[in-house]
């Protein structure tokens, strides 16, 4: 991608959020929660996404919500079925890129909302639309299946204390 983009050729580049703090580790044991597509890199394969983010090469952060039922992840992890329902930790993941100092919160907020809008060709509709979304970026809570708004409680983050999570959401 940085080839790419720096021979000025018209391509952009996106990562799933789970990716920037999941690895290939998670699967020890055969975890079938940290099965996902496509597959949990190496540790140094993260950092190198983590440092494309920072310096631009990977313009936006997507949540790959797959949610699954609730037999999916139960049977053995050769059969079982690939999918993360991340739609309750995305925020929480997100506010800890900028703890972490990966990126500053405007480069967050380019990632996750005026770049793909701009990538999708609707950031003029975007604009109109109106809305916000307000984050208590101090909020503690533990990844439970009761804890989780989401249909799937597919996730290897479960029973782990995050930080961080949206409070409201307002529609213009």
């Amino acid at each position: 991608m940085r080839w790419a983009k720096d021979k000025g050729l018209p391509v952009t580049c996106d990562v799933a959020m789970h990716q920037l703090y999941l690895t290939d580790d998670n699967l020890e044991g055969f975890n079938a929660q940290a099965y996902v597509l496509p597959p949990l890199r190496s540790n140094t394969d993260q950092q190198a996404i983590r440092r494309g983010l920072k310096d631009g090469t990977i313009d936006a952060i997507c949540s790959h919500h797959e949610p699954l039922n609730s037999t999916a992840k139960k049977a053995p992890f050769a059969e079982s079925t690939p999918g993360i329902s991340n739609f309750d930790t995305f925020m929480a993941l997100a506010c800890q890129l900028v703890n972490d100092e990966v990126l500053t919160l405007e480069q967050l907020v380019d990632k996750i909302c005026l770049n793909p809008a701009k990538i999708a060709g609707i950031s003029e509709q975007y604009e109109k639309i109106g809305g916000a979304v307000l984050v208590d970026p101090n909020l503690e809570w533990q990844v439970t299946a009761q804890s989780m708004l989401s249909n799937g409680k597919n996730t290897p983050f479960f029973n782990q204390q995050l930080q961080g999570r949206v409070v409201e959401t307002f529609f213009g």
